[in-house]
């Protein structure tokens, strides 16, 4: 809890610290969670806040959208580094110079990354979560009882993203990934990732669509998505 907490205060009162020196002879990589495009429909707020509660040394401090990123951000972290075997992975947001120095460097409109930076060398590449949406959409479902038909619309959690990768040792070209994924319809074998997955709806959910997303880019598909 008290990693979560000090790092929701870093975010929400920009504390001013020093930067964290990277060790250059080591395989560093970063992850940064962008706030800007982040959503979530309200009618998971129910979910998403169980999804925030879990274990009792994860208490939730009430502020949802920072709290969601924090706790996700963590978990991918730690799982993108065991992915990647990285030595080093930096959670940005986390890092108050390191993620100022992210921010003064990338274009968040067109996702580019635009210079360089002092505090960011000795990173191999950069995650980036550009955008993040859980959207809604009701599934008809009919039954009988009583000899009456009824139906009954069921909320089902859909979730949409796109990742980019900078790499930094290629001039910062990047290279995006998008994933659409349906709670109920969408299917995948891949087992990369588990935020929670068998303890929450979300975390099922997310668990599902970042393997999705780990699996569409060892085969090179740019998107699932269908328009």
């Amino acid at each position: 809890m008290y990693r979560s907490v000090l790092c929701l205060l870093i975010i929400v009162l920009n504390v001013n610290l020093n930067a964290q020196e990277i060790d250059k002879s080591k395989t560093n990589y970063g992850l940064f969670i962008s706030s800007k495009n982040f959503a979530y429909s309200e009618d998971f707020y129910k979910e998403i806040s169980q999804f925030l509660t879990i274990d009792d040394d994860r208490s939730w401090v009430g502020q949802m959208k920072q709290e969601f990123i924090i706790r996700m951000g963590w978990m991918l972290q730690e799982q993108i580094q065991k992915l990647q075997k990285a030595d080093t992975m930096y959670f940005l947001n986390a890092e108050p110079a390191l993620g100022r120095a992210f921010l003064n460097s990338y274009n968040f409109e067109n996702y580019r990354y635009t210079q360089g930076s002092a505090d960011l060398e000795g990173l191999k590449k950069i995650y980036v979560l550009n955008s993040f949406e859980i959207n809604m959409r009701k599934h008809r479902s009919v039954y009988i009882r009583s000899n009456k038909m009824y139906t009954e619309y069921i909320p089902i959690m859909m979730l949409s993203f796109n990742i980019g990768v900078i790499d930094l040792e290629n001039g910062g070209k990047m290279t995006q990934t998008e994933v659409c994924f349906d709670a109920q319809k969408s299917t995948t074998d891949a087992k990369y990732f588990d935020l929670y997955g068998n303890r929450s709806e979300v975390g099922k959910l997310l668990s599902k669509s970042y393997s999705q997303w780990w699996s569409q880019v060892l085969n090179g598909i740019p998107s699932n998505c269908v328009e």
